[in-house]
C-alpha cells in the first residue's frame, strides 16, 4: 500500500497525484496531519506490544501493509481543528495563556507525530520528515563540496563586517537564514523576500544587529527552478531578470506581466554533482534553485525537499504529478515483492 502524508488545505499537488493514483487503480491511503488531532487514534506500548492505529472517517488503515510513504506536508494552521480550537476560542480574552496552551499542545502533537513516523521507520520513504527542513548553510557547504558554485555568503551581526563584505563584492543581497514567511498585522500581510542591500541601508544600520545572512548579488542570465525525482531532473528557466520587479527575487511576482518560463536542459556534469548533493542531503526529491550567471556559471542557491510541483509541471508540461504517481506505484510493487516481516 502507498501511504500519503499531507495536510488538508492548499495542497493541489497532493490531490493531483491522488487523481493519477485513482486513474491507475493504485492501492493508497491518505492521512492528513490534522487527522491525528480529530480522528480516533490509539498508541499502545508495553513489554509485549508496540502499536499505533489511526481510525479515519471511513477506514482503519493497516500500517503494516504500507510499502512506501510519500511525505508531502503534514499540518496546516491550527484554527478549526479539534479540541485545540475550542480551547483557543474559550481563552480569547487571555491571549498569553492561550498562546502558552497552544504551544504546549503543539509540542505534544510533535511528539505524537514523531512516534507515528517511527512506526513507519522500516518503510521506503519519498521525502522523510527528518530531512524536509534542511539547513541552508549546510546545503551550501554540501554543494561546494560537490563542486557546484555557490554565492559568496556571510552571516554577521557586525556593521563593520557587513561593510567589508559589500566593499569586496559590490552589490549584495540579504534573505532569511531559514525560510521565508508572511507576517500578519491587523489587515495587512508582509512577506520576506530576497532583497538588495544598498550602502544607504548599511549606513542606517546600528553597529550591532541580529545575525543576518548576506550574499553577493549575482548578475544573472536567468534563474532555474529544477524539480528532482529519483535522479531525474525537470528544469525550468525563469527569465526574471527582464523585469525590475522580479530581477532580485522572482517570487515578487508580477501578476500583470508574468515572467517567461520555459523547459531547460542541464549540463550532464552539473546533473552528476546535483545527484551527489541530493544524496548527501537524503533528498530523493525536491525543488532546487539555481542561477545561471552572465559569466556562464551555474550557481546553487538552495533546495526545498517539499517544494511546489505545479509551478514547474504546468508551464513545462512535465506532468510531474503523474511521474510521482508512477514512482509510488513502482516502489509499492517492488517493496511488496521483497517485504520482510515488520519487527
Amino acid at each position: 500500500m502507498i501511504l500519503i502524508l499531507s495536510h488538508v488545505a492548499n495542497e493541489d499537488s497532493t490531490n493531483q497525484v491522488i487523481d493519477w493514483l485513482e486513474h491507475k487503480n493504485a492501492d493508497y491511503t491518505r492521512i492528513n496531519g490534522n487527522d491525528l488531532r480529530v480522528q480516533k487514534i490509539e498508541f499502545n506500548l508495553s513489554d509485549s506490544e508496540h502499536s499505533f492505529d489511526v481510525e479515519l472517517e471511513d477506514s482503519i488503515p493497516d500500517l503494516d501493509d504500507v510499502n512506501i510513504v510519500w511525505f508531502r506536508r503534514w499540518t496546516w494552521n491550527n484554527k478549526g481543528y479539534g479540541p485545540q480550537s475550542a480551547i483557543v476560542e474559550e481563552l480569547k480574552d487571555e491571549p498569553q495563556l492561550s498562546t502558552n496552551i497552544k504551544k504546549h499542545l503543539n509540542n505534544e502533537f510533535g511528539i505524537l507525530s514523531g512516534s507515528f513516523y517511527h512506526k513507519l521507520s522500516s518503510k521506503k520513504w519519498l521525502s522523510h520528515p527528518a530531512y524536509i527542513n534542511p539547513n541552508k548553510l549546510n546545503a551550501l557547504n554540501y554543494a561546494r563540496r560537490a563542486g557546484i558554485h555557490i554565492p559568496p555568503t556571510i552571516i554577521t551581526s557586525h556593521k563593520e563586517a557587513l561593510q567589508n563584505f559589500k566593499d569586496k563584492w559590490g552589490r549584495i543581497i540579504t534573505k532569511p537564514i531559514k525560510d521565508t514567511m508572511a507576517f500578519q498585522y491587523k489587515k495587512t500581510s508582509s512577506n520576506l523576500f530576497t532583497t538588495e542591500v544598498t550602502q544607504e541601508d548599511i549606513d542606517k544600520h546600528p553597529d550591532r544587529f541580529y545575525p543576518s545572512l548576506f550574499q553577493q548579488l549575482i548578475e544573472k542570465e536567468y534563474e532555474l527552478r529544477v524539480f528532482y525525482l529519483d535522479k531525474k531532473f525537470y528544469p525550468m528557466a525563469i527569465f526574471s531578470q527582464l523585469d525590475k520587479q522580479t530581477e532580485v527575487d522572482f517570487r515578487v511576482y508580477n501578476e500583470q506581466k508574468p515572467n517567461r518560463n520555459v523547459p531547460y536542459k542541464l549540463p550532464e556534469d552539473l546533473e552528476k554533482k546535483l545527484i551527489l548533493l541530493m544524496e548527501k542531503m537524503r533528498c530523493p526529491t525536491g525543488s532546487i534553485d539555481i542561477l545561471k550567471s552572465k559569466d556562464g556559471r551555474y550557481i546553487f542557491l538552495e533546495v526545498n525537499p517539499v517544494g511546489q510541483l505545479g509551478m514547474t509541471s504546468i508551464p513545462c508540461n512535465y506532468q510531474l504529478e503523474e511521474k510521482i504517481a508512477d514512482y509510488l506505484i513502482q516502489q509499492n510493487n517492488e517493496q511488496s515483492k521483497t517485504k520482510k516481516p515488520n519487527n
